[in-house]
């Protein structure tokens, strides 16, 4: 039994020395052991190794204790770290779960977000375009309306102008002058309000093209010329010649008459200077009057819509306030700038500068210093006046009578085709807007045929006075176009400009 004992000591020793910790007191017991073992029949030796094997195992269960207590100290802390471990894992997943529903949240926040976002553009859109359908409406429902109100006012002033060809008592003028004044405002006003109307839909179209400048000044000299003569005024152009530009002849033109017209208005006696220059790279025109000037500190505010220099009801002179302030969004839409004040000696001083390329330069450099001749007795150009309404087309052709013109009369395009067929005219004026026939289709089947007016110039006469209008005119073949109402001045200045029959200014005067 004492044998089995040691050999069970020894077993125990050697799964004891399994670990590295134990190993060296596990062998010594286990060595001891066997030495017991092998002296357990020799008394002296036996009581030896016992003594031996007692001290050795119990080293070894001391050790074992040892580390026992050490493992589960090991243990403690490695269950406490598992604790630990564990607690944060649930910290992190409750705040993962949070941050999951927040997200969540968010996430049907921005949706929502998203939603009545998408929701405020859509609606953004319909009302966009609500706005454009109804500006559209709105231009379409003016550009009718000029057109039926200009043909009447065709009748209304020409029959005006021929009254005053007749006898009349002072009473009889002074009645034909208050009508003349407001149609003349009427119409001004309804070409504002189109041009206003057109600028703020963003529907204004330059169309820059090559063009002589000065023959540009020349031709709305030429228009202020009578009706500054009648007041007593003279005209005169100095400064720079220019030659040919690049810009937008029609533009430009309208602005510089506009100023013209509003210095023609103003100024009572003394005279109107229309003088252009060239510095750093840009074209300079001003207008220059004798009139009574600005009011103080009104110099940019003129420029605002229906502001006028006198807005009191008693003032003496008519207008909407609106020709500045297209004059300035003409100007700008161009690259320029407008601007107005008062000149030292007396009178108002407006500059417009525009940054026009100078395609090439005019053939004489001298600068101008000329005024402008009255008109004289015109000639009698044959014109042929071709319009579908009789009372147009009867007043046109005595206005154009009165200019000492030969007119003959055409009520379609049909008719017109075969007089120009049959004859030769200086002057035609071909109203663009017939039934069956139009005045467009007219001029192209003219400027087709090999007759003897198939180059004479055409003017082509309409109630629309836009921008559009009177491109389609122009690319039928016609050379001239005039808006309802027609007028005296409008029609001497074109017979002037196409005929030639007013001897006007001679070569190189300009």
């Amino acid at each position: 039994m004492v044998a089995e004992a040691l050999d069970r000591i020894g077993l125990l020793c050697e799964r004891a020395g399994e670990d590295s910790k134990l190993a060296p007191r596990a062998d010594a017991a286990r060595a001891a052991a066997l030495r017991l073992k092998a002296s357990i029949n020799t008394p002296g030796d036996r009581d030896s190794a016992r003594v031996e094997v007692m001290q050795t195992v119990d080293g070894l269960m001391r050790a074992i204790w040892v580390e026992t207590e050490a493992l589960d100290a090991e243990m403690a802390d490695r269950w406490s770290a598992i604790q630990l471990l564990a607690l944060v894992a649930i910290g992190l997943g409750v705040l993962a779960w949070a941050l999951f529903g927040i997200a969540f949240r968010r996430s049907n926040e921005l949706e929502e977000a998203y939603q009545k976002l998408a929701s405020v553009l859509e609606e953004a859109q319909a009302s966009r375009a609500q706005a454009q359908s109804a500006s559209d409406a709105k231009s379409e429902f003016l550009a009718t309306v000029s057109h039926e109100i200009r043909t009447p006012m065709t009748v209304i002033l020409g029959r005006v102008e021929l009254l005053r060809t007749t006898t009349l008592t002072v009473g009889q003028t002074g009645h034909l002058d208050v009508i003349d004044r407001a149609g003349d405002q009427l119409l001004q006003l309804i070409s504002d309000v189109l041009d206003l109307s057109r600028i703020e839909a963003g529907a204004l179209h330059l169309h820059p093209t090559d063009f002589d400048l000065d023959g540009v000044l020349d031709e709305i000299l030429l228009l202020f010329r009578a009706p500054a003569y009648g007041k007593g005024l003279q005209l005169r152009r100095e400064g720079s010649r220019f030659g040919t530009v690049q810009g937008d002849a029609g533009r430009i033109r309208q602005v510089i008459v506009n100023l013209i017209g509003n210095a023609l208005k103003f100024t009572v006696q003394g005279g109107i200077t229309l003088r252009g220059r060239r510095e750093q790279g840009e074209v300079i025109l001003e207008v220059l009057d004798t009139g009574p000037g600005l009011p103080a500190g009104m110099e940019e505010a003129l420029f605002d819509v229906f502001q006028q220099a006198d807005s009191s009801p008693s003032r003496s002179h008519g207008g909407a306030g609106l020709g500045l302030a297209i004059s300035r969004r003409l100007v700008e839409a161009m690259g320029g700038r407008i601007s107005a004040a008062n000149r030292p000696e007396a009178g108002a001083h407006f500059t417009v500068r525009l940054p026009l390329e100078i395609v090439a330069e005019a053939a004489i450099s001298e600068e101008l210093e000329v005024d402008i001749a009255p008109p004289e007795e015109e000639q009698g150009p044959r014109v042929l006046v071709v319009d579908d309404n009789d009372d147009t087309r009867e007043v046109v052709g005595l206005l154009l009578q009165s200019l000492g013109c030969r007119v003959t009369r055409a009520a379609g395009g049909a008719e017109a085709i075969d007089r120009a067929h049959a004859d030769a005219y200086d002057l035609i004026f071909m109203d663009c807007d017939m039934p069956g026939i139009d005045g467009l289709s007219t001029t192209s089947s003219l400027r087709a045929s090999d007759g003897p007016s198939a180059r004479c110039p055409i003017v082509g006469l309409s109630g629309y006075a836009t921008e559009d209008a009177k491109q389609r005119a122009l690319e039928s073949g016609m050379d001239d176009y005039l808006a309802n109402p027609i007028r005296l001045g409008g029609l001497r200045a074109a017979v002037e400009k196409w005929t030639g029959a007013d001897g006007s200014f001679p070569p190189g005067a300009l």
